[in-house]
């Protein structure tokens, strides 16, 4: 028997449907549910208990924080949350939201800048009040279609990456080894007079260094989808990727890195938004992410007449995104 209490709580609060923006096509078998359309998600909204764990920092850190957010506000339409190209998971955060507070999200940000015509030390750090129209802001993340952008062709060796947006897994993993190399490096530091005729202080340092060279190349495989072979064939095992990627001379490396590093500042202009400081009257802008303390926090309005607007999308050049589709869906 259907709950009826939760049953009149979805009348209310109906799922918002989204198209995820790779459009499933990086996901290998299992990272989405089986009959899970990546053109047709329905996003249900945010309990307590996502809450809770969302804004716990060793929840999150480990990755459990999400997959339990996802499972719940998805279903089983996404099987390894984990496995989410970021730009998918943003916008399945910012549908999240939309579908529990609304369409209009109210949040404060400091100017940055220093007074103009005064001391030039003296900042302005006014509190500037935002009015983001998450309708409108969802439309940046359309569905990727110009798929030539993830496509690196190597002249030397004439073979073709085939890129991916950068995983949610692998932003996790940076961010837990980059908190714990930070501090085994201060616990070095600290004995820095031991260092030289300290052989044990020497081998942790060794290993720190080569765990960073480790997460780099890892961070680098899970960037690659496939690699195509000068005789045509698709390479998509990703141990036979990571044999290549070790044998590959830097160089070759460099191209690869510097198309990653290109794609994922165009993925990090979408969430960007410019503003007019009311005080100062200085072009300000940040990235909207969907951190605990916006998607449960920030405030909800209900009147569309804020102190300051949120600017319109500052689009990259060359852009290959389309609008994506947003609809309430009525039991």
């Amino acid at each position: 028997m259907a709950n009826e209490l939760v049953s009149e709580l979805h009348e209310i609060f109906p799922p918002i449907e989204i198209a995820l923006p790779t459009r499933g096509i990086f996901y290998p078998t299992g990272v989405l549910g089986p009959n899970t359309d990546p053109k047709h998600i329905k996003v249900g909204t945010l309990g307590i208990l996502d809450n809770l764990k969302y804004s716990d920092p060793f929840m999150l850190v480990s990755g459990n924080a999400m997959d339990h957010l996802v499972h719940h506000i998805c279903g089983d339409q996404i099987t390894l949350p984990q496995e989410l190209c970021e730009i998918d998971l943003e916008t399945i955060l910012l549908a999240a939201r939309r579908a529990s507070y609304g369409p209009n999200l109210k949040l404060v940000h400091r100017c940055v800048f220093n007074k103009p015509n005064s001391d030039p030390t003296e900042p302005c750090d006014h509190e500037n009040n935002i009015m983001i129209d998450l309708d409108q802001f969802i439309l940046r993340y359309g569905p990727i279609e110009d798929e030539s952008r993830f496509e690196v062709l190597l002249p030397r060796v004439g073979q073709t990456v085939f890129l991916k947006p950068t995983p949610y897994r692998t932003s996790i993993e940076v961010m837990r080894n980059v908190m714990a190399n930070r501090r085994k490096m201060n616990e070095i530091n600290e004995h820095q007079d031991e260092f030289i005729v300290n052989p044990e202080m020497f081998h942790k340092y060794e290993d720190l260094v080569m765990l960073s060279t480790e997460l780099q190349i890892q961070t680098l495989l899970d960037c690659i989808y496939a690699v195509r072979t000068r005789s045509g064939v698709l390479v998509e095992d990703p141990k036979e990727i990571m044999a290549w990627i070790l044998e590959l001379p830097k160089s070759d490396h460099d191209i690869i890195s510097k198309q990653i590093q290109m794609l994922t500042e165009e993925f990090r202009k979408i969430s960007l938004i410019p503003y007019e400081c009311e005080e100062c009257h200085q072009i300000n802008e940040f990235n909207l992410q969907m951190n605990a303390e916006i998607l449960f926090l920030a405030e909800a309005e209900d009147s569309v007449a804020p102190t300051t607007s949120s600017a319109p999308p500052v689009k990259p050049k060359n852009s290959f995104r389309t609008p994506s589709r947003i609809s309430r869906r009525l039991p």
